[in-house]
Formats: C-alpha cells, sequence, structure tokens
C-alpha cells in the first residue's frame, strides 16, 4: 500500500508470516511479482511516503500480507458487462457484482451527495496520519499532494517545509499509481462502471505490463523469468515458503482478486485525491460493486461517520477485515482500521485531511 514506513514498521514488530491457501497464495505471488516489475520500485521516498498502511495490514497478532510486497496486481477474473451507476444509484447492475444491497445503496447515496460539493480551495491536500498498534508504539506521517502532481513527505508536520524547500519531491505524472489511482475514481462517474472498475483494479500495475499480465496469473508469472536471477530466487523461495504453509492455518480469501485489489487502490485514491470531491464520490461508487462490503453509521469524536466494512479472509486465528472510516457529511477519511473480527485491532491509522496551499507551508504561514 508502499506505505506508511512499512520497513520501519516491519523491522520493530517483525510480524510473523500468515499461512496462506492456494488462492490467497495467487493473490500473494501476483502482488510480489507486480512489485518486483512496478515503476515505484526502488524509489525509496514514494515507498516511504505512505499512502496507506497496506503493509499494516494485520492478522493474526501481526501477521499481514502485503509485507510480502507493497505494491499490488490483482489479475482480473472475467466480469460480465454492467451499465454505469449513475448519481442517483438507479440504474440496473448487473448481478455478478451483487451490489443491490442497502449498503451498495448508501454508498450510491453518499456518492451522490459529495460529487455536488464544490470544488475546494488551496493547490494541495495534506494528510496528516497516526498509525497506533497494540504494543502501545505509533508511527506518524505527513503527506502532501499537490494539485500539479508533487507529492511531499515527512515523518511529521514540521518536516514539510524543509521537504518542499529542498525539492524533495517525486514527480508524478499521469504513468504513476497515484494519478492513475485519481484516474480511475473520476472515471466511476462519468463512465461505464465495469470500465472503470477494470481501470482501478489495475491502477497500481506498471502500464507496459498490462497487456500480458491483466487476462491470466501466467501473464505475470511470465515475468518471473525477466527478473535478475538473485531476485527470482528470492521471489520462488517465498512462494515456495507460501505455498508450503499454506494449509496449516486453514486460510481463505473471502474476495475475489479483481474485488480486492479495487478495495486497495481505491484507498489510494482515496487519500490522494481527498481534497477533490469528484474524486470521493467516484471512490465510494467503485465500492459500491464490492459485494463484501457493508455499511454502517458511527460517530467518532462526536463527528457523524459512515464505517465501510470489507471481511477479506479467514484463518484459524478469525476474520481480517479493513474498516475505513469516513466523515458522513463529506466523505472525507477521518480512520482506518485493520485486524480479526471481535479483537483487538492490528492497526489504527487516524486522519487530519485539509486543502492548503503548497506555498503557506513551504514558508510557514500554515501552522497546520
Amino acid at each position: 500500500m508502499s506505505n506508511q514506513l512499512e520497513f520501519d514498521w516491519l523491522t520493530e514488530a517483525r510480524p510473523t508470516p500468515l499461512p496462506l491457501d492456494p488462492a490467497t497464495t495467487d493473490r500473494v505471488r501476483t502482488q510480489l511479482l507486480a512489485h518486483a516489475t512496478s515503476t515505484r520500485n526502488g524509489r525509496a521516498g514514494w515507498r516511504l511516503g505512505a499512502l496507506r498502511p497496506r503493509a499494516l495490514r494485520v492478522a493474526a497478532g501481526g501477521a499481514t500480507l502485503a509485507a510480502l510486497g507493497s505494491a499490488a496486481l490483482m489479475v482480473a477474473q472475467p466480469a460480465a458487462p454492467t451499465r454505469g451507476l449513475g448519481a442517483s444509484g438507479g440504474s440496473a447492475l448487473n448481478s455478478v457484482f451483487s451490489v443491490q444491497s442497502a449498503s451498495a445503496k448508501e454508498l450510491r447515496q453518499l456518492s451522490a451527495r459529495v460529487a455536488s460539493a464544490p470544488t475546494p480551495t488551496g493547490d494541495a491536500t495534506l494528510v496528516l496520519r497516526t498509525s497506533s498498534y497494540p504494543n502501545g508504539s505509533s508511527v506518524t506521517g505527513a503527506d502532501l499532494y499537490a494539485d500539479n502532481g508533487n507529492y511531499y513527505y515527512a515523518p511529521a508536520f514540521s518536516g514539510l517545509a524543509a521537504t518542499i524547500q529542498a525539492g524533495q519531491t517525486v514527480n508524478l505524472g499521469a504513468a504513476d499509481q497515484q494519478q492513475r489511482d485519481i484516474a480511475a475514481a473520476q472515471a466511476a462517474l462519468t463512465g461505464p462502471i465495469e470500465a472503470a472498475r477494470q481501470q482501478m483494479a489495475v491502477a497500481n500495475l506498471d502500464p507496459n505490463l498490462k497487456s500480458q499480465s491483466v487476462v491470466t496469473p501466467s501473464g505475470i508469472l511470465a515475468n518471473v523469468a525477466k527478473l535478475p536471477a538473485v531476485l527470482r530466487a528470492a521471489l520462488e523461495q517465498k512462494l515456495a515458503q507460501v505455498a508450503h504453509n499454506a494449509a496449516a492455518d486453514n486460510v481463505h480469501s473471502l474476495i475475489s482478486q479483481q474485488n480486492g485489489m479495487i478495495w486497495d487502490n481505491s484507498m489510494d485514491a482515496l487519500l490522494a485525491g481527498a481534497g477533490n470531491p469528484q474524486v470521493r464520490a467516484g471512490v465510494l461508487q467503485l465500492l459500491a460493486t464490492i459485494p463484501q462490503i457493508t455499511v454502517t453509521q458511527g460517530t467518532l469524536g462526536g463527528q457523524a461517520t459512515v464505517v465501510i466494512s470489507a471481511r477479506l479472509f479467514s484463518s484459524n486465528q478469525g476474520v481480517y477485515q479493513e474498516q475505513l472510516i469516513l466523515d458522513a457529511g463529506t466523505g472525507i477519511p477521518v480512520q482506518f482500521i485493520g485486524g480479526n473480527v471481535g479483537q483487538t485491532p492490528g492497526v489504527v491509522t487516524s486522519y487530519r485531511i485539509s486543502r492548503v496551499s503548497t506555498a503557506a507551508i513551504e514558508n510557514g504561514s500554515y501552522a497546520g
């Protein structure tokens, strides 16, 4: 998810590897290979400038799927065509997505409200986040997503000004993941929903690999032979370990590969594009197509919220779930929770998101 100082966290927490079943093994395999060949590989600034704690996807007391590879490719399974959702959510949808539920309807209604919001002021979106873990430790981060595509990161807000002044930015052009995430979300409002789903499912993947990687698992597996020998051996060893552990913990995926990647990439889009109502609205439309998602109402700090929950896999330790908590009025993320249902969460990440002026942060006139 890549994300949120994951390597620092892994060094500190040293989570136990998660045993996986064959279906989840396939999912992890594609994550590993996409990571090895993605455009982000080797760009430490981007990896540490985490969007969301995908590597902090904790289950069974600290085991993590995405630690196996921070970027993830879900190989899309063939899906029957569907018609666009539309702002009102009134269009009929193919039953393959099972989206005529109360939760899907609620997401579409929220999407319509968010889409009508005025364009905010400022030229960048500031995301201040704190991730807390069961052992009492925490990790902070400050992300600045400029509308021109520049991305700035610092471990705390106090370091952002120096980062901007030093020009320490990853220039996110149209070929980079954040821009692809945002474009896919916007496409959910303007075009056929099945096309937007496919676009979001592969938004994390280098476009140059799409033609050979989207249709079947064999497409991306073919990339193994193209890797350097040392990296190829390391991947094969990791995959062998995953396969060896497959039956040990009775792990079963509860979500399809395509829906899993739509969920992952949509959350990335929701943070990177949090300052844009059209992006938020598009993400909500996409999430409304995932059958495993449920929506409930809640409050957080006296604030009305919408709690979006996705149960991703089960094991002997329980059912692993991720929850995204949004402001009920704006659809802006306020919290992310990952962990087994009914157990202490493995991670709780709180967000404070605002529209700002890049220049104001650089010159110190914005206090955060």
